[in-house]
């Protein structure tokens, strides 16, 4: 492994969540704009190759350092510049810590989820894409499959992918909960992959009223061709909301108005608000048979079977403790 690999990382445990989700959403919404600034970093030989891991819990690049000091402080400024975060916060870890830290990522014991299993497959979609754009070649490209390797061994090991490991089963575990039964009325807000992959949720559990809305309607009708539920325009939602038993919400950087409730709710509904930082603005719940679960509600949930995940938790570190050792013999090659 080359020494001069290093990284910077911004989690939801060290910076806050609305700096993320702004990253994040400007990211998904022009990716190239983000991808200039360390293009023109590699173009001006300061780093080699860079691999970026952009999500609504996270910031983190990963670049292969030409050595010189005044190039560390050009890649602290242009990561300050664009985060906002200062520069004190910044710190560039060395090749083995970022080993460690991508592996742990990649395990899911970095998630807000103990075990989420979304991060390893985002992490192989940012791979396949950077190899493509040629961000990443050889030396990267084997630092990332070797941590995904290791990864995928101590998952298996752990068992750590046994317990919840999806904001995608959030909803499922809340409507068990609530005693809603399959022919409950469902909306959800978002078709991005975390609404697929709730969609997908439902239907293994043959829920058949699904309802599917965002601003392409293009797209949600092609989705709703292919699982056999129902795709509504935006300006429909006024429209069918009273007839809703439970709301999803899973959009990033919106948030919704009152307008949709602006009317007599005959039933509960039960909103549940996966949005980044939220969608739906907490004072809903002053309206009468509104009941909202949002991120603040969810910890019951994600600690459930603590004591598993703690094991878990100390398996995997315990793998890195034992590797440790084959780390450094990597990092030497």
């Amino acid at each position: 492994m080359n020494e001069q690999i290093k990284s910077i990382h911004l989690t939801h445990k060290t910076t806050s969540k609305n700096i993320l989700s702004k990253l994040d959403y400007s990211y998904r919404k022009d990716p190239h704009k983000i991808h200039k600034i360390f293009d023109k970093l590699k173009n001006s030989k300061i780093i080699q190759e860079y691999f970026l891991i952009i999500t609504c819990h996270r910031f983190e690049i990963y670049f292969i350092l030409n050595k010189n000091i005044k190039n560390s402080k050009k890649m602290i400024s242009q990561i300050n510049q664009l985060t906002k975060v200062n520069k004190t916060q910044l710190n560039i870890n060395n090749s083995l810590e970022s080993l460690s830290h991508l592996i742990r990522v990649a395990s899911g014991v970095e998630s807000k989820i103990m075990g989420e299993k979304d991060i390893f497959v985002q992490i192989k979609n940012y791979l396949n894409l950077a190899i493509l754009s040629k961000n990443v070649e050889n030396i990267l490209k084997n630092f990332i499959n070797y941590s995904l390797k290791k990864a995928t061994k101590y998952r298996k090991e752990s068992k750590i992918d046994k317990e919840i490991n999806s904001y995608s089963q959030i909803p499922l575990e809340i409507i068990k909960k609530m005693k809603y039964n399959k022919k409950s009325n469902i909306l959800i807000l978002g078709t991005g992959m975390l609404g697929l992959k709730i969609v997908k949720e439902l239907i293994k559990k043959d829920f058949k009223n699904i309802y599917i809305a965002s601003r392409n309607y293009k797209k949600n009708k092609k989705i709703s061709k292919k699982f056999k539920i129902n795709a509504i325009r935006f300006k429909d939602i006024q429209k069918i909301i009273g007839n809703i038993n439970i709301l999803i919400t899973c959009f990033i950087g919106e948030i919704f108005s009152f307008d949709y409730f602006n009317q007599s709710i005959s039933r509960e509904i039960l909103c549940i608000d996966l949005g980044v930082p939220f969608n739906l603005n907490p004072k809903i719940q002053k309206i009468k048979n509104i009941k909202l679960y949002g991120i603040n509600n969810f910890s019951n949930i994600l600690n459930k079977n603590k004591k598993n995940k703690k094991n878990q938790l100390l398996k995997i570190t315990n793998f890195l403790k034992k590797d440790f050792k084959n780390f450094k013999k990597y990092s030497k090659r």
